[in-house]
């Protein structure tokens, strides 16, 4: 009867079916952690922005998702974030969406802070003008209404994404422990497979 052949020792080329090197799954661990530190920044910055309302705090940030992906933000320490490939943003659907809706309330404060300025000097040449100077007063109370109500909503969306954030924090989290104790499970697996191999060939050659 022909011996079936042995993996030679020291050969680390075995895999375990439906189960991903621990290199591919670590890499595919980080490229989703730069992910979500970005979106964490976008939100962190949103934040700030409802204390100062200075539209230009937000100029440096993406605002479409091509820009989303070739951000990159550097720090003292070196980078901070890196970029992503379009495709590992699409594996991860609810960090795009998060990133997406943080993106649409950056380009609609500064699209609303342009079209402010601009009605301000359309306004202002005409300030002689006691009628044009009652419609300007209209016009910002209307716009001081549709700001507030405009400001309500960026907030209870941000409640929103960062409620998310936190779940995908945990979802995280619990990935990250199931991954680790599948290497454990699969180690011990491995162990005791080899002992029997071990068994196996020793009572062959007797």
């Amino acid at each position: 009867m022909k011996k079936a052949g042995l993996r030679k020792k020291g050969d680390r080329t075995n895999t375990v079916p439906g189960v991903k090197p621990k290199v591919a799954a670590d890499t595919e661990l980080a490229a989703k952690i730069n992910i979500e530190k970005k979106v964490h920044l976008l939100l962190s910055a949103l934040k700030e922005f409802e204390k100062s309302a200075d539209p230009g705090s937000l100029k440096d940030l993406p605002r479409t998702t091509r820009q989303f992906n070739m951000w990159e933000v550097r720090d003292s320490k070196g980078l901070q974030v890196t970029r992503n490939s379009r495709l590992t943003l699409l594996r991860y659907p609810d960090l795009k969406l998060s990133a997406e809706g943080a993106m649409t309330h950056i380009e609609q404060h500064f699209a609303g802070a342009k079209k402010y300025r601009r009605k301000s000097e359309n306004l202002a040449s005409a300030r002689r003008s006691g009628a044009l100077q009652k419609e300007m007063r209209q016009i910002c109370e209307r716009e001081l209404v549709k700001a507030r109500f405009q400001k309500e909503e960026a907030l209870r969306n941000l409640h929103v994404a960062e409620e998310r954030y936190k779940s995908l924090e945990k979802e995280h989290h619990r990935f990250t422990e199931e991954l680790r104790s599948e290497t454990e499970n699969l180690r011990d697996e491995n162990k005791r497979l080899t002992q029997a191999v071990r068994k196996i060939t020793g009572i062959r050659s007797l």
